[in-house]
């Protein structure tokens, strides 16, 4: 009886450890996944229909961190939108600080998003 509940104790460990799973909308890189962390996206409808999506970062690290963000944005049947919408932007995380990243679909047609996050210059 010990051993069961030791098993079920580091089975439940090593759940604890695991780290929570990331929407697959959001598309990281290895170097902003091992410098930053980040919420799931909140996702909602403005007053006019258009999607608006909000990602919260966490730059723990002691320098400044360089992010480049595109945000793709998809119809119902899952292909891209070509909008200038789509264009890369780019953000200057400040250390030791959290960092709010909106955006807002250009229309209606927009039905989904893939958010790439990577570290400028990569």
């Amino acid at each position: 009886m010990k051993r069961m509940g030791l098993l079920l104790l580091l089975a439940a460990c090593a759940e604890a450890q695991q780290p929570p799973a990331v929407d697959p909308r959001l598309v990281v890189t290895p170097v902003v996944a091992a410098n930053l962390l980040l919420s799931s996206p909140a996702v909602s409808r403005l007053a006019d229909g258009r999607l608006h999506v909000v990602v919260t970062l966490q730059n723990p690290q002691p320098a400044d961190f360089p992010l480049r963000v595109q945000t793709d944005w998809l119809d119902a049947t899952g292909a891209a939108l070509s909008t200038a919408a789509s264009r890369p932007q780019f953000r200057l995380l400040p250390r030791g600080t959290d960092t709010t990243l909106d955006a807002d679909a250009p229309n209606t047609r927009a039905q989904d998003f893939r958010m790439t996050l990577d570290a400028e210059g990569n």
